[in-house]
């Protein structure tokens, strides 16, 4: 069988009003099939059997052990049949060791790649009901996860390697025994020793937060120079290819984008308003606990018009002065960034759609809670933004740092009232995260 014949793929383009092109399985094709996404500079895949590599394109098909390598100033991602992703930086070179859809027990999905070189960024996202391993193979050791989960691997030139678990459990293995290693923790692997203890990931020392009110459904991600993307794409699916970043619950309103690897560069926010009606996209940055920036961008969303707008953030080096966000104009040119989309993975998300029929709605300025659960850096001195109240005819709109206004003074003869009793119902909130800092291989 030819390896050009796809199978059960979706492509998303990024094209302008575009929405992915089905490309239907041919007769006797495999259900599992994996692609890679090329997002700068030069990758070079050598397949299995092959004497030399040879450059690698959007949209190949990779096969259990093709071999993937990435050059200076590069990045590619490869996209598993069941939507599971893993983010290649620079000078990196993995191969697939397994990719396994049935078996023994039903819905049953087995993931792993071999890791000789450079640094991965890993998010496995089960689907709800399966019976799921996805495996990361390093010079001394296997770190494997069965859950919902986000890891960082580097392996260094001297064979040991560096694993962190940014969000779930994973578990370390090894002629030395087995280890496990939490969210927010990370361990040294030498070569041939056992690892170290593992110990807490620092904080981080910057962040940028950016926040969508709109209504649902509308998606919002982000896109860095390099070709990377971080948030959710039609219709609900995390995307998570930005080393650093945190992606909240698509199915929670208001959505959060978390980057906490930003450097002075410009970046690029895409909306795709699933609805008509207003919406409200906030920025707030920080720097070793200072308040970098608070803006918030205001319009009117047409559904099925995406907009997108330049995230800029000054500084220099690993200094950041500050961050801004321009203003949201119609998508007229194809966007950054590429993302591939298998109906496994759809089916995956309509089946959480399923078990949860409608986003959780967004509370009141008093009452709202983070839609992602982040440890807070420590701040000099608090300070506090209110954001006023969302204008449905106003276009964009920016503000710097509102005043709050006095507070009213009550009347002498008004009575308080009790307060109103709860909802007889609650939404079922989204699973906590924690937030490390990350430091090591440049990306």
């Amino acid at each position: 069988m030819f390896r050009s014949r796809l199978a059960l793929i979706l492509v998303l383009a990024l094209t302008p009003g575009c929405g992915a092109a089905v490309v239907p399985p041919p007769a006797g094709a495999p259900a599992a099939v994996t692609t890679l996404a090329v997002l700068s500079g030069s990758v070079a895949v050598q397949p299995i059997g092959a004497a030399d590599a040879s450059p690698a394109h959007t949209g190949q098909v990779l096969w259990v052990g093709d071999r993937i390598r990435t050059g200076t100033d590069s990045a590619a991602v490869i996209t598993f049949f069941d939507g599971s992703t893993v983010s290649l930086g620079a000078t990196t070179e993995v191969a697939l060791a397994q990719q396994r859809m049935g078996g023994d027990a039903p819905r049953s999905i087995q993931i792993g790649v071999r890791q000789f070189a450079g640094a991965t960024w890993s998010r496995a996202e089960p689907a709800p009901q399966a019976h799921y391993r996805f495996r990361v193979l390093l010079p001394g050791a296997a770190v494997a996860v069965q859950e919902s989960a986000t890891l960082e691997t580097q392996v260094r030139e001297d064979g040991s390697a560096l694993v962190r678990s940014v969000r779930g459990t994973a578990a370390l293995s090894g002629i030395w025994g087995q280890q496990h290693l939490a969210a927010g923790q990370e361990v040294t692997i030498p070569r041939d020793t056992p690892p170290e203890v593992p110990a807490e990931t620092p904080l981080p020392f910057h962040r940028v937060t950016l926040r969508l009110d709109a209504p649902a459904p509308s998606w919002l991600r982000v896109v860095d120079s390099v070709g990377r993307s971080a948030g959710t794409v039609d219709p609900g699916l995390p995307v998570d290819q930005m080393p650093g970043a945190l992606v909240g619950d698509p199915l929670r309103t208001p959505q959060e984008v978390v980057l906490t690897r930003v450097q002075p560069a410009t970046y690029t926010v895409l909306l795709s308003p699933g609805a008509d009606g207003p919406f409200a996209v906030t920025l707030t940055g920080e720097s070793g606990g200072q308040a970098l920036a608070t803006e918030v961008r205001r319009g009117l969303a047409q559904r099925g018009q995406p907009i997108m707008a330049p995230l800029t953030v000054h500084g220099r080096g690993a200094h950041l002065t500050g961050a801004t966000l321009g203003f949201f104009a119609p998508v007229r040119r194809t966007p950054p960034g590429t993302v591939v989309r298998t109906l496994a993975a759809l089916d995956a998300v309509a089946l959480r759609s399923a078990q949860q029929p409608a986003a959780l709605p967004t509370a009141s300025a008093a009452e709202e809670t983070p839609a992602i659960t982040t440890r807070q850096l420590p701040t000099a001195t608090p300070t506090a933004t209110r954001t006023p109240t969302p204008n449905p005819t106003a276009t964009s709109t920016r503000v710097p740092s509102p005043t709050p206004p006095p507070l009213a003074t009550p009347s002498p003869t008004a009575t308080p009232e009790p307060p109103a009793p709860p909802p007889t119902s609650t939404p079922t909130p989204a699973s906590p995260q924690r937030e490390r800092g990350f430091e090591g291989r440049p990306w």
